[in-house]
């Protein structure tokens, strides 16, 4: 039963009033879907690339971890010598993420329920609400303005929110000395993302794969060729993942949305 497939819908509606009952259900079906590889196979293939780019001991960062998908098989790939950092500003979905790595036991997962960018301090975050009500946390998104708003849930087919406050940091700041890879996958903010990580970047080289969806850049007015100006001034490659290998393109390569950028 898919993460969007009817039968989970109609339960996800018949549980609305039970949301403890709801979190813990949520809790076990991601379970199943990462330890399945049944989410990776039809939506995030480029994970089965990861586990061979990278070795044990690598140390690697997953911004926007949301239910741990990616921290689970980074986790997994860089061993108990590795570490993964997992950064996570959504309380529910921390949550949840939490319980995950409690479940499959992931001791070398440093979780964090913060958000990055380029600044520092507290920051909105909308979470788009689903017609029964509940949240659609994998959504959730930086509020930057009104304009922002509404331009993001006309896109996304929503008619509301709810807006929490949450802790944002740069990754500049944490000092780290050894990074192999980094995820974002932030709903239209990783340009942001980067500009806190640039030193980072710079000094460590590390792979970076992120998504690129023109509808959430576009609600930030960033374009693909800011984003692309960004690594070519750092002297990276853009790559996308098929058939088990990275091939070397475009930025504007319409119809991918996750890209993999290596120096």
């Amino acid at each position: 039963m898919g993460a969007n497939s009817i039968p989970r819908k109609i339960i996800k509606n018949l549980l609305v009033p039970f949301p403890r009952l709801r979190e813990y259900l949520q809790t076990m079906a991601m379970a199943k879907d990462i330890y399945t590889d049944e989410w990776a196979i039809k939506n995030e293939p480029e994970i089965f690339w990861i586990k061979s780019a990278l070795k044990t001991g690598d140390v690697a960062i997953d911004i926007g971890a949301n239910y741990g998908l990616y921290t689970y098989n980074l986790s997994k790939t860089v061993g108990n010598d590795g570490l993964v950092y997992a950064f996570e500003p959504i309380p529910y979905t921390f949550r949840t993420l939490k319980r995950i790595t409690k479940i499959f036991r992931l001791n070398n997962v440093e979780l964090i329920n913060k958000g990055c960018s380029n600044s520092v301090g507290k920051i909105k975050f909308s979470v788009p609400l689903q017609e029964n009500g509940t949240i659609s946390a994998g959504l959730a998104f930086i509020d930057m303005n009104e304009k922002n708003r509404n331009s993001r849930l006309k896109k996304g087919n929503h008619t509301d929110v709810i807006t929490i406050e949450s802790e944002i940091i740069k990754i500049d700041d944490l000092n780290f000395k050894k990074v192999s890879f980094i995820k974002v996958d932030v709903e239209g903010a990783e340009l942001l993302v980067l500009e806190g990580a640039i030193k980072t970047i710079k000094n460590l080289r590390p792979i970076i794969m992120l998504e690129v969806e023109d509808r959430w850049i576009d609600s930030y007015d960033i374009k693909r060729n800011d984003i692309n100006n960004f690594f070519k001034n750092l002297n990276y490659q853009t790559n996308y993942y098929n058939n088990g290998q990275l091939i070397k393109c475009d930025i504007n390569l319409k119809n991918i949305n996750n890209f993999i950028f290596t120096p």
